[in-house]
């Protein structure tokens, strides 16, 4: 028999080696859980942007149709301009 008798509890260094363990499976966890909140904010931002940008192509459609009325859609018309006007060729 063993001098030492072994106790049904866990040593100090079991226990500092589980702490050890533990903090940097969390600090992973948390990593990766921070980089998805960032990712999914970017995402949204982005469909934010991409749907006002969808919308003032819409509307600038609507607008360019109506001044045409009702054009044949094999008819095409050019559009020249710069910055200041623009006048409808064709």
């Amino acid at each position: 028999m063993s001098r030492f008798r072994r106790a049904n509890g866990v040593t100090l260094v079991e226990l500092m080696v589980a702490l050890a363990v533990f903090s940097t499976v969390m600090a992973g966890i948390s990593v990766v859980f921070i980089s998805s909140m960032r990712a999914w904010r970017t995402g949204r931002e982005s469909r934010s942007v991409f749907e006002m940008a969808r919308a003032a192509v819409q509307f600038m459609e609507r607008d360019i149709t109506s001044a045409f009325g009702s054009v044949d859609r094999d008819e095409f018309r050019t559009l020249v301009g710069t910055s200041d006007w623009l006048t409808f060729v064709g």
